[in-house]
């Protein structure tokens, strides 16, 4: 963990991937995603997309880290960071439901980059589908 803890005060983004992937092997990875969390604040943009980057791909289901991409995440200036944080929180599924208002706001905003908006909308689309029942669909 001190790997990801020293990329990330370094504000090195290229050695965060190779950290938290070291981490993953040695299989210590509580705590990762708080790391990962804290790391959408860093002033350098190509750390926060990294990082966002990373809870992506470990997908997390923890209400601390959906509120935290909700929260930060959607509302970065950076247009990766924002699609990222959607991915996220749409590959987590249902349990990011919190965080529907805030992505159906960010995918009908005209400002915003397409790529974004159409990343809000397949996680919206993503948790929505997992959310209904067999029993629902007719």
């Amino acid at each position: 963990m001190a790997t990801v803890e020293a990329a990330l005060k370094d504000g090195d983004a290229t050695a965060v991937p190779t950290a938290v992937d070291h981490v993953k092997q040695i299989g210590n990875t509580a705590g990762l995603a708080s790391l990962l969390l804290q790391g959408l604040s860093n002033d350098k943009v190509d750390v926060r997309e990294t990082c966002s980057q990373q809870l992506v791909n470990m997908a997390p289901d923890n209400q601390e880290v959906d509120d935290a991409l909700m929260e930060t995440g959607l509302k970065d200036q950076d247009s990766v960071v924002g699609k990222h944080a959607a991915e996220a929180l749409g590959r987590i599924g249902p349990a990011a439901k919190v965080a529907v208002p805030a992505l159906d706001q960010l995918q009908r905003n005209p400002v915003q980059e397409d790529d974004v908006r159409k990343a809000a909308s397949l996680a919206l689309e993503q948790i929505n589908k997992e959310l209904e029942s067999p029993a629902d669909v007719q």
